[in-house]
């Protein structure tokens, strides 16, 4: 990119062609900091020959059609029909572009919603990349001078979302489908509780290399941005791509991972305090596309949201659940859902298309809520009420997997009120036996429970280990389960509760977790160990299994309890553990 743009400011200065804004000064204005999309572009002169016109004003088209989603449609419609008008060299076509380019209605301040990834003169391209000026202009998007960005779809208050999403539309790498891709999604994942950003990444001539280092650098920036405004669900950092988009995200994962920068592929690349940001997701959400290396050295590879239609030609169902059944063989939650009837590119959906199209991102929902945290390691989130501090008010503590870590604690704080603190000690994907990659006792998340020294604990964990690729051993499992519940007991004043993991619910020919669980081994092997090794230390227990028997009603996907379920799971608590404590009172 660096030659690119040294190329374009000679040639401009000898040819005698006019230069943009962002070229005119030596000291070229940070591109995170313009304020005006006509900062951008480049000037237009009606004395300018039709074809120097033409590649000019070209460019600028291309730029503001990366802005589409913030401009008002009318005004965009006409910058449409000036461009269309003037390849075809209509008369006046000059004067007529120049005012529908000037006459563009933003909705609202692009400074304020654009975050350009890159400083123009560090901009990373892999060793021995070299893309002329005219393979740029010929190219369908972007053009001589782009440099890639977020468009960011913030809520009323963004301290107040759940989770942040980056929406990366597909293309095959040489477009960007985002009106049937990332721009719908947009709304639908606000109205969820999300922030949301729009991925306007190189596409080709650029290399596929230069689209991951692009995810990666988005990842960073929102990363560092949740944290600098103080936005919401920085637990809850996640990706969506479609095909090609999928493919941006895939292709970081392999390759792009954790502290690894652009240096990878630019050794001439300066890496900045961005690139100090952790770069790892914590769920990728890939739609009709994008393959994780089973070979890759990744060892943070993120919770997986997998959706394809049964009928596409270009990632097979085959492919795409070979894919599932590594990651779940590694440990990693993920959920695959395949809609029968349809193929590929179905977007968000669409009038023509069957109505499950458009409502698996209501499942990706539920899906990003059980495994947040899972990137760094920690789902660890307090609920406080005003009126005393925590040090003042009764510590419950719950401990489990992603049942726990998405499911009842906060429910539970709303009933127990402003004398309790709640902690969510659940950490997503874990199982009890050591030895494996996600044994609750080997993650740092256990210890840090303990050290709460807690008045109260609530420990549910097991059905992980139920699941078919779990190793069932049932010696290890009552030697394990043993440990963890006395490293508990040993607490000095601390109360401890043993749960009994709910009923799962598996439904015929569905990919969701649920049906990776073993029932037998849960129902008649786990439970009641969980039931015989509590009465051995005289913990007690609450039964779940026996509350959820014959309620899948209350299961969002035959595993994990939904909003219902998880009510009345935490007043289920509350009626055991504490309606009739003294302390309450």
């Amino acid at each position: 990119m660096k030659k690119i743009i040294a190329f374009v400011i000679i040639a401009v200065l000898l040819l005698g062609l006019a230069v943009p804004v962002w070229a005119q000064d030596s000291a070229q204005p940070d591109q995170q900091s313009f304020t005006d999309y006509k900062d951008y572009l480049w000037e237009l002169s009606e004395d300018m020959t039709d074809e120097e016109f033409s590649v000019l004003a070209l460019r600028n088209y291309k730029f503001i059609q990366s802005l589409e989603l913030l401009t008002d449609a009318d005004s965009f419609k006409t910058l449409y029909k000036a461009n269309v008008h003037l390849k075809q060299k209509a008369e006046g076509a000059k004067q007529e572009f120049i005012e529908a380019q000037d006459n563009i209605i933003m909705n609202g301040s692009v400074e304020e919603q654009v975050i350009f990834l890159w400083d123009r003169d560090n901009i990373p391209a892999p060793e021995g990349e070299s893309i002329t000026e005219e393979e740029l202009d010929a190219a369908p998007l972007d053009g001589v001078g782009f440099v890639p960005f977020l468009i960011k779809r913030l809520l009323e208050d963004p301290s107040q979302a759940k989770g942040n999403i980056i929406a990366i539309s597909g293309g095959t790498g040489s477009n960007r489908s985002n009106a049937g891709e990332a721009y719908p999604a947009v709304e639908i994942f606000n109205n969820l509780g999300y922030n949301v950003f729009v991925l306007q990444y190189r596409i080709a001539p650029y290399s596929w290399e230069d689209m991951y280092m692009d995810t990666q650098r988005a990842v960073r920036m929102v990363r560092y941005h949740a944290q600098q405004e103080n936005w919401g669900g920085q637990d809850c950092i996640a990706a969506v791509g479609w095909s090609a988009g999928s493919m941006c995200i895939a292709g970081m994962i392999n390759n792009l991972y954790g502290s690894l920068d652009p240096t990878v592929y630019d050794p001439e690349y300066i890496p900045d305090a961005i690139d100090e940001v952790n770069s790892d997701l914590d769920t990728a959400m890939l739609i009709y596309g994008g393959t994780i290396d089973p070979e890759s050295a990744n060892p943070h590879i993120p919770c997986l949201y997998l959706c394809v239609g049964s009928e596409d030609a270009i990632f097979s169902v085959e492919e795409i659940g070979s894919m599932y059944e590594m990651v779940q063989e590694r440990g990693i939650p993920a959920l695959f859902h395949v809609i029968e009837g349809v193929g590929h590119g179905f977007g968000v959906g669409a009038p023509n298309l069957p109505e499950e199209c458009s409502r698996w991102p209501e499942e990706a929902d539920q899906f990003l809520m059980e495994n947040r945290g899972y990137a760094l390691g920690s789902t660890i989130a307090e609920t406080e009420t005003a009126g005393e501090t925590a040090d003042e008010q009764i510590k419950v503590v719950c401990v489990g997997d992603s049942i726990t870590a998405a499911g009842y604690p906060e429910m539970l704080g709303e009933l127990l009120g402003e004398d309790y603190t709640v902690e969510n000690c659940g950490q997503p994907g874990t199982q009890m036996m050591s030895g494996a990659r996600f044994s609750y006792m080997d993650q740092d998340i256990y210890q840090e429970s303990l050290d709460r020294h807690a008045d109260y604990y609530i420990l549910m964990l097991g059905s992980n280990d139920s699941m078919e690729l779990a190793g069932w051993d049932p010696e290890l499992f009552r030697q394990d389960y043993t440990t963890f519940l006395q490293s508990y007991k040993n607490l000095e004043g601390s109360r401890v509760y043993a749960m009994i993991p709910p009923c799962v619910f598996k439904e015929e020919g569905s990919r969701n977790l649920s049906s990776r669980v073993d029932l037998e081994v849960l129902n008649e092997e786990v439970c009641p160990m969980i039931e015989e090794i509590a009465g051995e230390l005289d913990i007690p227990t609450i039964d779940l299994h026996t509350l959820t028997d014959g309620h899948p009603e209350w299961f969002a996907d035959g595993l994990h309890p939904g909003p219902e379920g998880n009510q009345v799971i935490a007043g289920y608590i509350y009626d055991t553990v504490f309606a009739q404590d003294a302390e309450v009172q």
